[in-house]
């Protein structure tokens, strides 16, 4: 729909004091100390009213930034009535990512099989609002003091959430994915982001260990592939929305090897039937 369909009035909304994040698209994040002005008398102000006088008001607006959190702050989940499409391997998953960032039509939801090769320590995990039902990052203003913009409100301790980056792993190709939360958790074992932070300061071999806990381990992941603009360019993520623990995939056996297992396993039923036979 237009902007001038939208939002008839369309004022000029000048912003002061906000939170500018490129991550899950761009959004902005307002606190107390934000200002907010309607129709101010700037320079850049007039000139954003010529261009919607001109040829702006027939633009149709355009979603920059979906969250991938709901609101109630819990781990990101399919929607209702979604179907999971089945891949049989990641170097499928791989062309799929691929062609949705191309603009190709391609099914949000993906079932895969694939091994946990590899999961980053950097950045691994963020301080989180202490607050359960929010899993908003918060900012430390001080000793004991963490700044929450979504609660607007500042608390004298935080928690950490991971969000993990993990490569999944077959043996057709490698796909990196994002991982949250509770399934985060999955990978992590029992060990906590809050403790993977005192493990960071106080023993390297053991947070080490923590990453590897369930290393060359296979599950059967459900992915969101979401597509989203980072620095005006398109890009699809694959991020993890549920983790099923399964074993490794059989592997059929070779054509020839199948055959001569047929082969010796008649020779040896006739040899029975034939000693049989010769007894009586």
């Amino acid at each position: 729909m237009p902007l001038a369909k939208a939002l008839p009035e369309c004022p000029v909304v000048a912003l002061k004091a906000v939170r500018v994040s490129d991550y899950d698209g761009r959004s902005l994040s307002v606190s107390t100390s934000t200002q907010i002005e309607i129709d101010p008398d700037l320079p850049r102000a007039e000139t954003l009213r010529q261009w919607f006088a001109s040829d702006g008001n027939t633009v149709t607006p355009r979603m920059i930034s979906v969250s991938t959190v709901s609101g109630g702050g819990a781990d990101p989940a399919p929607r209702p009535g979604s179907t999971n499409v089945q891949v049989s391997s990641m170097s499928e998953l791989n062309k799929m990512i691929e062609d949705k960032s191309s603009g190709a039509s391609v099914a949000e939801y993906v079932e895969v099989k694939a091994k946990v090769a590899f999961i980053k320590r950097e950045n691994s995990y963020y301080p989180k609002c202490p607050e359960e039902s929010c899993n908003s990052k918060v900012v430390s203003n001080g000793e004991n003091e963490w700044r929450c913009d979504r609660c607007d409100q500042t608390f004298p301790t935080k928690t950490n959430r991971y969000v993990l980056q993990a490569s999944l792993q077959d043996d057709s190709a490698t796909t990196w994915v994002t991982v949250f939360g509770d399934q985060a958790q999955m990978l992590m074992g029992t060990v906590t982001a809050d403790e993977v932070e005192k493990l960071q300061e106080t023993d390297l071999d053991k947070f080490d260990a923590a990453f590897q806990a369930t290393q060359d381990k296979w599950f059967k992941f459900v992915l969101r592939l979401k597509t989203d603009e980072y620095q005006e360019q398109v890009r699809t993520k694959a991020i993890v929305v549920r983790i099923e623990l399964t074993s490794e995939p059989e592997e059929p056996p070779e054509p020839g090897k199948q055959q001569q297992q047929q082969q010796d396993g008649g020779e040896a039923s006739n040899t029975k039937s034939g000693g049989g036979g010769g007894g009586l």
